[in-house]
């Protein structure tokens, strides 16, 4: 049985999560460095510790900014709910898509658009569907 390797573990944790271990990392491996450099040597321990936990640091800032992003939008969805109805009723009226006319919105995100998109577009297409088997 293949054990796991560490860079995917660790790539792999939450982003809150990744972010205090790679902090942790990169100053443990910061005064590591720093330790041996002193005394005329480095671990490849040390300089991988480092390294991983500045990288890891920074994936997990970008994700938990990505993520507040993503909430952000979700929440904005929810207090624009009438006129996306509205919107999205006239856009697919028009042949327009759906998509198109929530980035003109300003929703950057694929997951809330598609979010938005089957819950409306889908709400429609479930409608007129059921109109048509009555």
């Amino acid at each position: 049985m293949e054990e796991p390797i560490l860079e995917e573990q660790l790539l792999g944790l939450p982003p809150r999560t990744k972010t205090i271990v790679g902090i942790v990392m990169a100053v443990a491996g910061g005064i590591a460095c720093a330790w041996l450099w002193q005394r005329g040597w480095l671990v490849g321990v040390a300089i991988f510790s480092f390294v991983m936990g500045v990288l890891l640091a920074w994936t997990g800032r970008q994700e938990l900014a990505r993520e507040r992003a993503i909430d952000r939008e979700v929440e904005r969805a929810r207090g624009e709910w009438v006129e996306l109805e509205r919107g999205i009723a006239e856009a697919q009226r028009d042949g327009r898509s759906v998509v198109r006319y929530l980035q003109q919105r300003g929703y950057a995100e694929y997951g809330v658009r598609r979010w938005i998109a089957e819950e409306l577009a889908g709400r429609d297409r479930s409608a007129v569907s059921g109109d048509a088997q009555a």
